[in-house]
C-alpha cells in the first residue's frame, strides 16, 4: 500500500505540473509560411479537430496559417505542450510543440484533449479559462495555469461530457450541459433489488476478487471507521494502481477524492469539506446502473461517470497504514435486478 501511495503522489505531481503549464509561449515563429508539417503521431487528432469543427460550422484546413506539430526539445519547464501564438491568424503562426515523455503516458482520449487544447489556442484564439461549474467540474478543456487553489487539473473529458466540452471549445457561450443536474437518490435502489455475492466485516484491510461480470449491474458498499489518523483511507474497484480502476476515499479528514478510470489519470474530482463527513465512521457506495457509475457518500449522491469496463472484478481497501488505524465494516457486494 505504501508503494501505491507513492505511485499516486508521483503520478499526480507529474500530471499536475505537466498539465498546468500547457500554455502559449510569447515567441512568435520567425518565418512566415503556410506549410503543413504535422508528425504522424498527431495527425489523427488534427483530423478529428477538423471534423468536429466542420460538424459545428467551422471550415478549417490551415491553408491560411500553416500548421506544425512536432515533439519539442526545449519546452518551458514542466510544460506538456506550447503553441507559438494565440490565434493571430497570420501565416506560419500555428506552431505547436509537445513533450514526448508526457505524450507517451497518455491514452487516446487524453491525447485528443491535449491537441484540441493547443489548437484551441492557435486556431480558435482561446485563452485559458478556469471557470468551474457548481458541481466542481471544469467549464472548459481550456483550463490552465495558474489554477485555482486546491483545484485538480484533471478534466473528466469522457463519454457524455466529451460532447459538451467540444461544443464549448468551438463556442464558448455554449449553455451549461444538462448532465450537471443529474442526481440519483440513494433510495432509488431498494433492498429487494439486491442479491449479495460477497460480505466481509471488521477487518483492517481487504483485497477480494468478486464474481461480477460486465453484463450485470452491481453495488459495492462498505463502512470505514477511522480510529486514528486522517491521511488517506477508502475503497478501490478493479485494482489498487491508478490506471483502469476507480477509487473513492477520504483525504486528510476534510476532502473526498474520486480518482482514476480507464481514460483518466490521477485525482479526477475533489470535494472540499463536505458537510456529511463523519468524524470516525463513513459509508462508501459504488453502483453500476446500466450506462452509469453512481457514487455515494453516507447515502448522499456524490458524482456520476459514464460506465467504462474495468480491468478486473477486484475490490480492496485503500489506507496509509503508517499513519492511520482503520477498520472496515459491512463490506458488501450485490448484483442488482
Amino acid at each position: 500500500m505504501i508503494d501505491f501511495i507513492k505511485k499516486c503522489r508521483f503520478l499526480l505531481m507529474f500530471i499536475l505540473f505537466s498539465t498546468v503549464y500547457v500554455a502559449c509561449s510569447d515567441d512568435p515563429t520567425e518565418e512566415s509560411n503556410n506549410d503543413i508539417n504535422v508528425a504522424l503521431e498527431f495527425q489523427k487528432y488534427v483530423d478529428r479537430f477538423i471534423e468536429e469543427g466542420s460538424s459545428r460550422g467551422y471550415e478549417i484546413d490551415f491553408s491560411d496559417t500553416g500548421l506544425s506539430i512536432q515533439f519539442g526539445s526545449a519546452l518551458p519547464e514542466d510544460a506538456a505542450g506550447v503553441c507559438s501564438e494565440l490565434g493571430t491568424g497570420t501565416s506560419g503562426s500555428h506552431e505547436i510543440e509537445i513533450l514526448k515523455s508526457y505524450w507517451e503516458q497518455l491514452t487516446d482520449i487524453q491525447k485528443e484533449r491535449l491537441i484540441f487544447h493547443e489548437l484551441g489556442h492557435c486556431e480558435l484564439s482561446r485563452p485559458h479559462d478556469n471557470s468551474v461549474f457548481s458541481n466542481g467540474d471544469w467549464k472548459s478543456i481550456m483550463r490552465g495555469s495558474p489554477l485555482p487553489p486546491d483545484k485538480t487539473p484533471i478534466v473528466n473529458y469522457t463519454g457524455t461530457r466529451r460532447d459538451y466540452y467540444i461544443d464549448e471549445l468551438f463556442e464558448p457561450t455554449t449553455s451549461a450541459p444538462s448532465w450537471l443536474n443529474l442526481s440519483v437518490p440513494y433510495t432509488d435502489v431498494s433492498e429487494d433489488q439486491k442479491s449479495m455475492i460477497l460480505s466481509i466485516s471488521d477487518i483492517e484491510e481487504f483485497d477480494e476478487l468478486t464474481t461480477l461480470t460486465r453484463e450485470v449491474n452491481f453495488e459495492i458498499e462498505m463502512e470505514m471507521e477511522v480510529l486514528s489518523g486522517l491521511s488517506f483511507s477508502g475503497i478501490y474497484w478493479a485494482g489498487p494502481d491508478i490506471p483502469n480502476s476507480l477509487h473513492l476515499y477520504v483525504f486528510d479528514g476534510k476532502q473526498i477524492h474520486i480518482a482514476s478510470g480507464q481514460q483518466l489519470y490521477g485525482i479526477m474530482h475533489v470535494f472540499d469539506y463536505p458537510s456529511n463527513i463523519a468524524f470516525q465512521k463513513n459509508k462508501f457506495t459504488i453502483r453500476r446502473v446500466d450506462d452509469l457509475y453512481l457514487l455515494y457518500f453516507n447515502e448522499q449522491f456524490l458524482y456520476w461517470l459514464d460506465y467504462f469496463p474495468l480491468r478486473s472484478a477486484k475490490i480492496g481497501s485503500l489506507n496509509n497504514e503508517m499513519v492511520n488505524d482503520v477498520r472496515f465494516h459491512n463490506v458488501n457486494v450485490y448484483t442488482l435486478d
